[in-house]
Order: C-alpha cells, then structure tokens, then sequence
C-alpha cells in the first residue's frame, strides 16, 4: 500500500513587531496513514523576525494550507522527506516488527537439578 501523508499545524507562536501577530514558530504534526497504520512525528520551525517575508499576510486570513506550505518551504524538500521517511519507518515498524534478540539460559545450565540427602 501506499502511504498517504497529512500536515496539521499544532501551534503557533508570534510576536507584535515588525507586524502585529507576526508568526516566529510554527508546531506541526505529520501523520501517515497506510491502511489500517497510523504513525507520526511532531516538529517545529521558526522564522527571523529580522527578515520578514516581503509580503506580509494578515494574521486574521491564514489557513492552514498556508502554514503548512511556509513550514515545508523552511524544511525544505530534503527536510520533508526527511520527516515523511520518519513517519515510514514507524509503520514499517508496526507492520514487519523488528526481530529482537532474547536473552536464553545456557544450554549446560538447562537440566541442573539438586539432590538432597
């Protein structure tokens, strides 16, 4: 199956200069679906109040397809493979669990027992 990847932006932070309500830092979740599997991974970025976009967009008019274009342009195309192939490995993981080593008694251990007299 193939998996089918969703941006959510889960908090924003702002200050009041150089524009009202100027968004510094963006939380998203990128949650993958393949399936019946759900997986996901939380980050953040932050923009430089120091150099604002050139056009500035009213606080009030945001979408979230907005925000999350702005977060994916900071991380960049490598960034966002990089978060998509995260949230993958998880659903591997949950699909093909990984082998785990156990941990046996010795084998010239095993059949010891103490005879009382």
């Amino acid at each position: 199956m193939t998996t089918e990847f969703k941006w959510e932006i889960t908090d924003i932070l702002v200050l009041q200069q150089p524009q009202p309500n100027y968004i510094v830092e963006l939380g998203f979740t990128l949650t993958g679906t393949d399936g019946d599997v759900t997986a996901s991974t939380n980050g953040r970025v932050a923009f430089d109040p120091a150099n604002p976009a050139e056009q500035f967009v009213a606080f009030e008019t945001l979408e979230e397809r907005t925000l999350v274009k702005w977060v994916k342009e900071v991380l960049t195309e490598e960034g966002v493979a990089s978060q998509e192939a995260i949230v993958q490995s998880k659903i591997d993981e949950i699909v093909t669990p990984p082998v785990v080593p156990q941990s046996v008694e010795f084998p010239w251990k095993a059949n010891l027992f103490t005879v009382q007299i």
